[in-house]
């Protein structure tokens, strides 16, 4: 199997995001994959953030490695994942074990997956920055079939980040008017300051029914919380239409809300000079989003063979509000994405 997908992403705070990535995956024993994933992401940005810094437009370059092996026994998989990736001034790498088993015939499915990431923080044009940043995950879920038509599922995700969880380029304007350093009143800029340990937890539960051959729908739901005080309630509803085996279309909404987190001030003045940490970044304020996808998805025989092609478009407008943020109160993108597969 191959594929490839490019991701497009302009919002209205002067960022674009253009993102391909590449696939490639093939059996190399009895029930035994491995499978390889080139991803890119071109970034260039003169929004809020790097207005804050009082910097020019910057474009910057991601690359990212997976490889993943996978074994598959009678009722139990277990794969094991490497990921590397690599940016001007950001290195990262880690590895993810994750596993599943069928149960009571199959109609039960229990999943693991445990992860660790190695990151190193710099900062450009400063060769003597340099942060560290452990990542630690684990997540649980249980899948359960109710019937021939209908399954639900519930996961419980931990996630701990201890290090420098800052960015090394947003500063707060102290006494500013709106936060940042360009505000007006601004006395004098400080770097943002986060605390170093982040325990975050989510709860997330699934259901997904068949309603009939043609129509299905799924609702989801998830629950955040961590001890910067950040909870955030997540839901998805998702409904899709196949008229026939080759064609799937698909209507897929998701609504966010977040509360914001206990450091948080959109604007700092002279008493708060004592503070132990400083931030005004908009992810950490209180915030509600909406996004609306719609999905084609179109399966082609290129031979007589039974070699398949599958094509995939995707276009998903989105607004982000922001209750507390003075700089501005809405952001609006749109997300488009072309994928396809080759079957071999």
């Amino acid at each position: 199997m191959a594929g490839s997908s490019i991701y497009v992403r302009q919002d209205t705070d002067k960022t674009t995001v253009i993102a391909p990535r590449w696939h490639v995956g093939a059996p190399v024993a009895d029930r035994t994959r491995v499978d390889f994933v080139y991803t890119a992401d071109v970034w260039t940005s003169a929004s809020i953030d790097i207005r804050t810094s009082a910097s020019k437009a910057v474009t910057e370059q991601r690359d990212e490695i997976n490889t993943t092996v996978t074994q598959e026994w009678e009722d139990f998989s277990l794969s094991a994942t490497y990921r590397y990736s690599h940016e001007y001034d950001y290195l990262s790498h880690g590895a993810t074990l994750s596993g599943s088993y069928a149960m009571a015939e199959k109609s039960s499915t229990l999943d693991f997956r445990v992860n660790a990431t190695f990151d190193d923080v710099g900062r450009a044009g400063d060769r003597n920055f340099n942060r560290n940043v452990r990542n630690l995950g684990a997540r649980i879920g249980l899948t359960q079939l109710i019937d021939a038509n209908t399954f639900v599922q519930v996961a419980y995700e931990l996630m701990s980040a201890h290090g420098f969880n800052s960015s090394p380029y947003r500063y707060v304007g102290i006494g500013s008017d709106n936060g940042l350093c360009s505000g007006m009143g601004t006395v004098f800029c400080i770097p943002e300051a986060n605390p170093t340990e982040r325990l975050r937890h989510a709860l997330v539960g699934t259901l997904r029914r068949a309603l009939g051959e043609q129509w299905a729908f799924g609702l989801s739901y998830r629950f955040y919380l961590d001890n910067w005080n950040v909870n955030s309630h997540t839901a998805l509803a998702e409904l899709s239409y196949s008229p026939s085996n080759t064609l799937l279309f698909a209507l897929r909404y998701r609504f966010y809300l977040q509360a914001a987190a206990k450091h948080y001030k959109p604007t700092y003045s002279g008493s708060d000079t004592a503070l132990r940490y400083y931030s005004n970044d908009k992810e950490l304020s209180a915030l509600m989003s909406h996004r609306l996808a719609v999905d084609i998805e179109k399966e082609v025989e290129i031979d007589d063979r039974g070699h398949k092609l599958n094509i995939v478009l995707s276009l998903a407008p989105s607004v982000f509000m922001f209750s507390n943020y003075l700089p501005l109160n809405q952001i609006t993108a749109i997300e488009a994405t072309l994928a396809t597969v080759l079957k071999l």
